[in-house]
């Protein structure tokens, strides 16, 4: 498969394999997935308001942060069906 550039966690990351890539975003999804059930479990805020502890957990801006909280929400209520 080809390389491409990007920019990943602020910083240009020249010829990534689209598969390492992908492994990359593959570890960040379950990190931040297991980061959300933590703070959840802990009751340290209600998860409406989780964006601000995702952001600073990871390192992201919060639109970033609020796609991944997005994806915990339905991740959550597909596994209750």
């Amino acid at each position: 498969m080809g390389n491409i550039l990007i920019n990943y966690k602020n910083r240009v990351m020249s010829k990534l394999s689209i598969k390492e890539m992908s492994e990359e975003l593959t570890k960040e999804i379950a990190d931040v997935m297991a980061f959300c059930e933590v703070l959840r479990l802990s009751g340290k805020t209600n998860m409406l308001g989780a964006v601000p502890y995702i952001q600073e957990e990871f390192g992201m801006e919060s639109s970033q942060a609020r796609n991944y909280l997005i994806l915990y929400f339905e991740s959550k209520k597909t596994n209750k069906s």
